[in-house]
């Protein structure tokens, strides 16, 4: 769910320059993260810092500069999202996927293998089941052709043969065991890209260094494009 989160930053200031320039912020419950959104898309994801320097900013440039910036950010979230794939030359083009601006800070070994275990012993068991419990989710699954053999390994706890629970934004950066940021995805295809692509922008990082660079995100519990 996601909410908007205007009054931790609403200084008469900024709050007059986020409406002129038609710019909202909002947060997704639980993880931390604010999406901010121009012409009712979303072109960028920050955490706490990120955010602050980016309304930071927003004081401080001229408005011909700020739009030309914003523009930038708009043009980018129509892109497609198209990832090779080095190892096997592979091209993945990830349909309805959007490009947005994102700040990816890498987060200790030890934090990240913490995640990770909670993350394969409760988050992603609950998830699954989640999605076989609630019956709107269900309906759009089997509307996309998952079977009841799929349904059943769901029911367990268990990602169907073939699919993988993605995080959103990564444990290895600032993405958390939240449900929302959880999406069920293929694995051979689809991950695949997404990890070979997180891979070759971030895997030089240091623990506690960062980078600005475009992020590849769905916003929805499950992705699969019918033929």
């Amino acid at each position: 769910m996601i909410t908007q989160k205007i009054s931790k930053f609403a200084s008469r200031e900024i709050a007059e320059k986020l409406e002129q320039l038609g710019l909202k912020i909002m947060e997704r419950d639980g993880t931390g993260l604010f999406y901010v959104e121009y012409k009712s898309k979303t072109v960028m994801v920050a955490d706490d810092k990120f955010l602050d320097n980016f309304l930071e900013d927003i004081t401080k440039k001229e408005d011909q500069e700020l739009k030309a910036y914003l523009d930038e950010l708009s043009a980018l979230s129509e892109k497609e999202v198209v990832i090779t794939i080095k190892s096997t030359g592979e091209i993945v083009e990830l349909k309805d996927f959007e490009w947005v601006r994102f700040k990816y800070v890498k987060r200790s070994k030890g934090l990240v293998k913490k995640l990770r275990k909670s993350f394969n012993k409760t988050h992603q068991p609950d998830f699954l089941k989640d999605l076989v419990n609630n019956a709107e989710k269900k309906a759009k699954l089997t509307e996309l052709g998952f079977t009841e053999s799929m349904f059943k390994r769901m029911a367990a706890g268990e990602a169907p043969k073939g699919w993988q629970v993605n995080h959103r934004f990564p444990l290895d950066d600032s993405g958390g065991n939240d449900p929302g940021n959880f999406i069920l995805i293929k694995y051979l295809s689809d991950h695949k890209a997404l990890t070979a692509y997180q891979n070759s922008m971030c895997k030089s990082l240091n623990e506690g260094q960062s980078k600005i660079l475009d992020w590849a995100v769905y916003d929805d519990y499950v992705y699969l494009i019918k033929k």
